[in-house]
């Protein structure tokens, strides 16, 4: 019922074009969840179906309320990144430590709605989003927002690669893509830090991100480097391909095809 009320609504003060109205109802109800995230609630219902219901919106508000979209991507991040740095104990520790990637999912699908619209300057603060959560994620070794975060890196800016799209700011040159390229490096950097005994398999999970992103197999490694732990990138011109069967249908992916944005699933 509270979901469903809310839902109305925040329908009806979108539809009457209520701006002030609708302010205070997006910002409040941020400042609500972020309460109840002291609490480690933000994962569970009806706080979680708040910010769905958020998301929902701000998919239609990109051409008239940016800011509403740009604060309820940053609202996705913090409550994920309160969970990390506050994990849940109790019973509830394995629902708690999966639905945090949820809240990535939810930059990710405002992002690529950006791409639909064309909009690089509410994509580029998704992929800001994505890599400030990704870190986060490294650092404390959280294994499902670190995959989340580079699934979404990898598909939006392989969307915008697709798509043509370019930076917003007339003061940069970079393609959407290296921007994906560069929120990726910011999380790779902080993988020597992880226990030794996850490394490896988080160093594969990059690999495979990358080698997606740009379509020629890359593989990351965790080596010595002058005396110190540090990140090794081993480049091929072999196309990436991935594929995947069940039973008698079969898919493949070449990810050297830069018009193929289908999304796979990253382990």
């Amino acid at each position: 019922m509270v979901t469903d009320t809310f839902e109305i609504i925040l329908t009806q003060v979108v539809t009457a074009k209520n701006i002030p109205l609708l302010s205070i109802i997006i910002y409040k109800t941020g400042d609500f969840v972020k309460e109840k995230a002291l609490r480690l609630l933000q994962a569970t219902a009806p706080y979680d179906d708040l910010i769905d219901i958020l998301v929902k919106y701000a998919k239609s508000a990109l051409d008239n309320n940016q800011e509403f979209v740009i604060y309820i991507s940053s609202l996705c991040r913090e409550l994920s990144q309160k969970g990390i740095h506050d994990p849940e104990t109790g019973e509830r520790k394995m629902f708690f430590s999966v639905h945090l990637a949820s809240f990535a999912k939810y930059i990710t699908i405002i992002g690529q709605e950006a791409v639909s619209k064309k909009n690089s300057d509410v994509l580029y603060r998704c992929l800001e989003d994505l890599g400030f959560l990704g870190c986060t994620a490294v650092k404390k070794n959280h294994f499902n927002v670190i995959i989340e975060c580079l699934q979404g890196l990898v598909q939006l800016g392989r969307e915008a690669r697709a798509a043509d799209l370019k930076c917003f700011w007339r003061h940069c040159s970079l393609e959407m893509t290296d921007h994906a390229d560069q929120r990726i490096e910011w999380m790779v950097t902080w993988l020597p830090q992880v226990p030794e005994e996850d490394r490896n398999i988080l160093a594969e999970s990059f690999g495979t991100a990358y080698s997606r992103l740009y379509g020629k197999k890359l593989t990351v490694s965790i080596e010595e480097i002058e005396g110190e732990l540090g990140v090794k990138f081993t480049k091929s011109e072999e196309k990436h391909i991935e594929s995947y069967a069940d039973g008698k249908y079969r898919k493949t992916i070449d990810y050297s095809d830069f018009k193929e944005i289908k999304e796979f699933k990253l382990y």
